[in-house]
């Protein structure tokens, strides 16, 4: 089978369109043929080495964890799904394997893609979605009046987190770009802040702060929270952890880290919100053919992307 694959840390130029044997699924997995898969941050992050005391990937690494595809053959030990069935699913670990025309996937972090929602956008949602839902229940806001902002609104994980707080009841505050604010809005968001106007998000005025982008001054963060309320941070980095360690000594606040727990369970429900409509994910491109990957890894790396980037296999 065809895949892209890298077997030295760097930039794009570390990567090969190879011609490698096609997996066998083992106890608890599913071999998927691949239609789409879609890009993450943490996809090239790896690549470039700069994770590798903490996140070391596979020598020789076929990248990328989101995918949508159908069943071709279920391993042992595996229940409720078959041959035929479609999925979407982001692989748990760091063996990635989505940009390849065929790949394994743990069965316990599949779900069924729901009828009459492309394969574009089952692609894109797993990561980002699962993401969003697992760091909005970590605030607390997923409670009918919680007043929430969201950092990073159009971007892959916060457009997703504008809809599904307003799903729960929210009242949803966005920060985004000026290009941006309409889109935004266009989510349910009640309010958007234009981060190029002002940093202000205003003074204990949020119960939850998802912050998407990492790139917020934690003293801004911290003053829009009320007593009590808490700040998810998808990417955190070293500056965060003293005040992640510090806080329960002297505030009723809190920071803490958002980090993914890719399950069927949560697959699943956010796989039922896109079929009722209740969930759309915005896709900014899609590039045809493994090949590409290198300009999806580019662009994706520019921070610039309005929601997702999606790898059309077959």
């Amino acid at each position: 089978m065809k895949a892209m694959q890298y077997s030295r840390y760097g930039g794009v130029e570390v990567l090969e369109w190879v011609e490698t044997p096609r997996p066998e699924p083992k106890a608890g997995q599913l071999l998927v043929r691949v239609h789409t898969f879609s890009v993450n941050p943490i996809d090239w992050k790896m690549m470039s080495g700069k994770l590798r005391l903490v996140l070391r990937a596979p020598n020789p690494c076929t990248p990328c964890f989101d995918l949508c595809g159908v069943v071709e053959e279920v391993g042992p030990e595996v229940k409720g799904f078959a041959v035929g069935d479609r999925i979407l699913t982001r692989e748990p670990g760091l063996h990635g394997g989505a940009a390849a025309e065929f790949a394994v996937v743990r069965a316990d972090a599949a779900a069924l893609a729901p009828d009459g929602v492309s394969d574009v956008s089952c692609a894109a949602a797993p990561l980002v979605a699962q993401t969003a839902l697992q760091g909005l229940r970590l605030c607390k806001a997923l409670e009918v009046g919680k007043q929430v902002l969201v950092v990073g609104a159009s971007g892959g994980v916060g457009h997703l987190a504008v809809q599904i707080a307003k799903l729960h009841g929210a009242q949803v505050t966005g920060v985004c770009s000026t290009r941006n604010v309409e889109f935004v809005r266009s989510l349910g968001a009640d309010e958007v802040i234009d981060y190029s106007q002002t940093d202000d998000y205003g003074q204990g005025r949020f119960d939850a702060v998802l912050d998407c982008a990492g790139k917020a001054p934690w003293k801004i963060l911290r003053r829009a929270l009320k007593p009590g309320g808490v700040v998810g941070e998808v990417s955190p980095s070293v500056r965060h952890f003293w005040p992640m360690l510090t806080l329960p000594l002297y505030s009723r606040k809190r920071l803490k880290p958002v980090m993914l727990d890719a399950n069927g369970e949560d697959m699943q429900t956010i796989a039922s919100w896109m079929g009722e409509g209740k969930l759309t994910v915005e896709v900014e491109q899609v590039y045809e053919g493994l090949q590409e990957l290198p300009k999806a890894f580019e662009r994706n790396e520019s921070g610039r992307t309005r929601g997702k980037l999606v790898i059309q296999v077959a």
